[in-house]
Parts: structure tokens; C-alpha cells; sequence
């Protein structure tokens, strides 16, 4: 069974940077309330084998870049460059230096939401049909539609995902509505 809709990619995208930018702030709030240091929040993670929170951001911010610049074919030639990185770091990735503040990762994830109100769908060069993802001196080729619903859109939520665990492991008061956000649905009563 197929449905035919139109995903608003980047309106999904916005809206869960919002939400992102909420949970990051109240994360903020939660180390002045309790003086904890940002830069444990910042740096924990869930088991000693995973990225830390503030790098599961920093994968979702280089991610939304270098999905779109490739999507819309509008931008640098980003294969190599660690800001256009769409999951692709593998081991011993190239990180930017380490936050020590969440002003750092609220800027970042805030400056990447407003750039996608610059993004249009009309460019002078056509996308292209396929997408490549270089990796480890392999090239994963994908269609437009496999790339955007099987590798983005799961590793986006994951990284999210890991983010707002690790925040919630570690005490900060967030809910499932902070990662949702609003409700998009609208209630209504039934009749009994």
C-alpha cells in the first residue's frame, strides 16, 4: 500500500530545530538552576562508546546543510567539507572544536533554521536524480526519495533523539512535547 503526500521537508526540519533550540535552552536553565557546568551537559553522553550530546547536535545542524545543499543542487561542492557532512564522519570524524557554552549550540542550530527560509525550490540547475554520500573512500549513491525517507530522515531523529536522552539522563526536565512541539492535530469531544 502506497500513499502519494508531499512531505514538507523543510518545514519538518524547521520545526524540530525549534524544538531543539527549546530543549538546548531549557538544558541551559537546568545547569544555572542547579550549577552544574555546561560543559558537562554539553559533553555527556549515554554509554562511553557514543558521541556526546553537543556532537549529536552539531551531526543534526551539518546534516540539514549538506541534505539540502544536495537535494536543491544549490551551494558548495560539499563531499569532503565537514559542515556539509550528511552522517558521514565515521571513525575518527572531523569535529569543529567543542562547545563550551549552549549559547554555542543554540547559535549553530538557529542559524542553520533561518537559512532553510532562504532555501527555494527554484534554482537555474536541475537536482540531481541520484544523491552521493561520501564515506570511508566508498560513494553510497541513493535515489532522491530513499535518501530523504531511509538516511535522513532516520539518522535526523536519531541524533535528535540521543540528544534529548542524554539531557533527560542527566536531569533536565523535558517532556515529549518539547521534543514534538504543539500539537498539529486539533481535539474535539465525542459525543457520549
Amino acid at each position: 500500500m502506497t500513499f502519494d503526500c508531499q512531505l514538507p521537508l523543510t518545514a519538518i526540519i524547521s520545526r524540530m530545530l525549534t524544538n531543539t533550540i527549546g530543549c538546548l535552552d531549557k538544558a541551559r536553565a537546568h545547569a544555572q538552576q542547579h550549577d552544574i557546568e555546561e560543559t558537562d551537559l554539553l559533553n555527556a553522553r549515554l554509554s562511553a562508546d557514543m558521541l556526546p550530546m553537543q556532537q549529536q547536535i552539531e551531526i543534526v545542524t551539518t546534516a540539514v546543510r549538506g541534505t539540502l545543499t544536495r537535494l536543491l543542487a544549490a551551494g558548495p561542492d560539499c563531499a569532503e567539507d565537514p559542515d556539509y557532512a550528511v552522517f558521514n564522519r565515521g571513525v575518527g570524524a572531523r569535529f569543529r572544536p567543542p562547545a563550551s557554552r549552549f549559547a554555542e549550540l543554540i547559535s549553530d542550530v538557529t542559524s542553520v533554521r533561518d537559512w532553510l527560509t532562504t532555501l527555494s525550490d527554484s534554482h537555474s540547475t536541475a537536482p540531481p536524480d541520484t544523491i552521493t554520500v561520501q564515506m570511508h573512500g566508498q560513494a553510497r549513491i541513493f535515489s532522491r526519495p530513499d535518501f530523504i525517507v531511509h538516511y535522513f530522515l532516520p539518522n535526523f531523529y536519531f541524533h535528535l533523539s540521543m540528544a534529548y536522552g542524554i539531557l533527560r539522563h542527566y536531569g533536565v526536565a523535558l517532556g515529549k512535547q518539547d521534543y514534538e512541539g504543539m500539537p498539529v492535530y486539533q481535539t474535539t469531544l465525542i459525543p457520549s
